[in-house]
């Protein structure tokens, strides 16, 4: 938890003695002005380009600040996934050298479960942190510009906190992001968020919480002791900023009291968060009966954490966090990832094929395919006479048909699908033997932990960028261009053909060596003895080569290790 008064005395009696450094001081301004702010009256901070109605722009998914419309990035996809991948993995290199904590969540979250990457249709990631290391980041990077390690990109992001982050309850709903990482050549950003305990109501989520907690108590015997009297006492207010101590009840009260002091759309703010309070009273949520007050002290004994977008979590479904490898590089992921994530989605338990909004997953590849493309390049519809057609079910294939595919993707043109399979290969096969390792119910927790470490320790720094940094790929992508003015088109063709030959057949070798579980990626010196290899290709559940067995439901419940 997280005490912002006493952060504000001890700020305070620095200023006096000492004095304090621009970041610390700007930090305690807005800690003093967050504390005096209503949850029903906090102001929309963030801003994004909602309002540009070209819907390909996807404005909602993008900072006003920065986003031009000149620079439409979902025109240019590979650009687009190139400065996703920047984001995620900068923003993980600042927090893991800077000592603080972040972790996966939400549709990022679920994304990595599968293959290591976000899903291909998600616009933006999602992190969640400690509410102290928010405060950190807040007080010792807010409104910092982070440019990326120049032997490694280009890249330019802005960290921006919001001002009132000791509000912790949804309130009227305008604020639920705390801090965004924000690349400031296109607007895309990550959506940050704190947790910790507060005044809002779990709702369906609060009896499974509570009860797993207290060993399968009702949660009815679990809240006894919390029916008393807050004794809150309604009293005047000297200016807005007193405001802030009010309850909800109290604040509708007085704003009806006093109409000429607020606006029409302060008042819109305000009715608008009575009625949600009023909603809970008035629903079968458990903590139906609780005042605020109450159900805070719920969520503190139980240990129940939460975002300003009422996403709660518990900590044993939290800690302790997992270290793992996301976009290629080193990541935290919740201690019970399935849990977390059926708390908000439902999580397929199988894993094998899927498909999700025009999407299909081939496990055999570890890559979600456009639908549309995928009828083009296995031919499915038989609409293109010098295709191949894959004969077998997308839920069987056989080895042979990854070559297959891999030389049609090529023939059809599909030359961005085949670089992001290529590059993101590394990254891909790390997550397989992950889940290989964490779902084998063979292995012992005390196993699977040290075949991880040995994989973690061996391999992720190995593992490239599954994307390029979007500078170099925009200067490429001219250089290119420049190249074509001076060539004819068969000479382009046969460069190109040659280039994409080579680098399929790499592709179909490499997953060949993982399908007969031979891959030289997962031989990996011991920690203690670089002489020592541990083959780790043997080790764990065989999904590759096996993936169609109806056992296959590892995602059916979170597994120890």
């Amino acid at each position: 938890q997280f005490n912002a008064k006493e952060r504000i005395i001890e700020l305070e009696t620095r200023l006096r003695s000492e004095g304090l450094p621009s970041h610390d001081t700007h930090y305690l301004r807005s800690l003093k002005t967050s504390v005096n702010t209503s949850p029903a009256l906090q102001q929309k901070y963030f801003a994004e380009a909602s309002d540009i109605t070209d819907a390909t722009a996807d404005g909602h998914h993008r900072d006003r600040r920065f986003f031009s419309i000149g620079h439409n990035l979902l025109n240019d996809p590979q650009e687009f996934e190139a400065r996703l991948n920047s984001l995620i993995r900068n923003f993980q290199k600042f927090v893991k050298a800077n000592g603080l904590i972040s972790w996966l969540s939400h549709g990022t979250l679920y994304g990595y479960l599968y293959d290591g990457l976000k899903f291909p249709w998600d616009v933006d990631h999602d992190l969640q942190m400690p509410i102290k290391h928010l405060h950190y980041l807040s007080q010792y990077f807010n409104q910092s510009l982070i440019l990326e390690d120049p032997r490694e990109g280009n890249g330019r992001f802005l960290l921006d906190v919001g001002s009132a982050i000791t509000v912790r309850v949804h309130g009227n709903g305008e604020n639920n992001i705390d801090a965004r990482f924000i690349d400031i050549d296109s607007g895309i950003y990550i959506d940050i968020t704190g947790l910790s305990v507060s005044s809002d109501a779990a709702k369906q989520y609060m009896s499974k919480f509570v009860e797993e907690e207290s060993s399968g108590e009702s949660f009815s015997a679990l809240i006894e002791d919390y029916n008393f009297d807050e004794n809150d006492y309604f009293d005047e207010v000297d200016g807005r900023e007193g405001l802030a101590k009010y309850t909800i009840h109290e604040l509708m009260e007085w704003v009806n009291s006093h109409p000429d002091d607020f606006t029409d759309a302060e008042k819109n703010l305000v009715t608008k968060t009575y009625k949600k309070e009023l909603a809970i009273s008035r629903s079968d949520y458990a903590e139906k009966d609780l005042s605020p007050k109450q159900r805070y002290l719920v969520n503190e004994k139980y240990n129940l954490y939460n975002c300003r977008n009422q996403h709660f979590s518990s900590l044993n479904i939290l800690s302790p966090l997992r270290n793992t490898v996301f976009s290629g590089v080193s990541a935290f992921v919740p201690n019970r990832p399935i849990a977390t994530l059926n708390n908000e989605y439902k999580v397929p338990a199988k894993y094998g094929l899927l498909s999700f909004q025009g999407k299909v997953y081939l496990p055999e590849f570890r890559y979600w395919f456009s639908f549309a493309d995928m009828k083009k390049f296995a031919n499915l519809q038989l609409k293109e006479p010098k295709i191949t057609r894959l004969e077998s079910p997308l839920n069987d294939l056989k080895f042979s048909d990854i070559s297959l595919l891999i030389t049609n993707i090529l023939k059809c043109g599909f030359h961005s699908v085949f670089a992001s399979l290529f590059n993101s290969f590394d990254s891909t096969v790390y997550r397989l033997k992950e889940l290989e390792i964490q779902y084998d119910p063979s292995l012992s927790e005390e196993e699977k932990s040290s075949l991880l470490k040995t994989l973690r320790r061996g391999m992720s720094k190995k593992i490239k960028s599954p994307e390029k940094d979007p500078i170099i790929y925009i200067y490429e992508r001219k250089l290119w261009e420049n190249v074509e003015k001076l060539l004819n088109a068969s000479n382009i063709y046969n460069i190109a053909s040659q280039v994409e030959k080579e680098k399929g057949k790499e592709f179909v070798e490499r997953s060949q060596q993982v399908y007969e579980r031979n891959f030289d990626g997962f031989r990996l010196p011991d920690g203690g003895n670089s002489k020592t290899v541990n083959d780790l290709n043997s080790k764990g559940l065989n999904l590759f080569g096996d993936n169609k067995k109806t056992s296959n439901n590892i995602f059916g419940s979170d597994q120890k290790y």
